[in-house]
């Protein structure tokens, strides 16, 4: 009796090790825990304004929405924007690349971390704020941002990642705070229009060809 007790146990464990996919108001998400989501890829992709909520119901379950994905928004080419909750504190790798029509976006200071990669290649983007909850600006991120004029980097940052703002090419000013140690390898390559740059003295480490045809 124990031991079908024992395989019962196991077999319920391993059933709850499935993640749970649903879809609600046309956004698609996927369980991490009982009671927490990530926001997930869909097929056909997303378009238009996109408002995530901060809790949602699928069957007798609620969950909060803690993550966007790994390139849950990649390549959706007609978002126009995104509006992500205060719940949400982790935005994954890739997440909104190739957006080449997102104009702006708020992150909440609820995020934490922002993967490699977020933001590469969505030309459009003019504005976006990082906040103080951020620790460090990885790689590729901003690369190939061209309309991005300008950009605060709080004062919570302590490394800015290899490629991280490569090739965007509005970018005119950037203060670099107190906070950050490195600079990586290719970080601001190709920043054409950058006309000056302020680097404190608490970087030690600049990678190499960061400021690279700056010209």
């Amino acid at each position: 009796m124990k031991r079908v007790l024992l395989s019962l146990c196991a077999l319920v464990a391993f059933c709850y090790s499935y993640a749970l996919d649903f879809e609600v108001n046309g956004i698609k998400f996927t369980t991490l825990t009982d009671t927490t989501v990530a926001v997930v890829s869909k097929k056909p992709k997303y378009y238009g304004n996109i408002i995530i909520p901060s809790i949602v119901t699928f069957g007798t379950g609620s969950y909060s929405v803690t993550s966007i994905g790994k390139s849950a928004f990649y390549y959706c080419y007609n978002l126009g924007s995104i509006t992500i909750p205060e719940s949400v504190t982790s935005i994954e790798e890739g997440a909104f690349r190739d957006c080449s029509s997102l104009t702006n976006i708020n992150i909440p200071e609820s995020v934490t971390s922002i993967g490699d990669g977020v933001f590469c290649g969505c030309h459009s983007l003019a504005c976006v704020g990082i906040p103080e909850s951020v620790t460090s600006i990885g790689r590729s991120v901003f690369a190939g941002c061209t309309r991005l004029s300008s950009i605060t980097i709080p004062e919570s940052v302590t490394s800015i990642g290899e490629a991280a703002f490569r090739g965007c090419s509005s970018l005119v000013s950037i203060t670099i705070p107190e906070s950050v140690t490195s600079i990586g390898r290719y970080a601001f390559q190709e920043c054409s229009s950058l006309t000056n740059i302020t680097i404190p003295e608490s970087v030690t480490i600049i990678g190499e060809a960061a400021f690279y045809k700056c010209i």
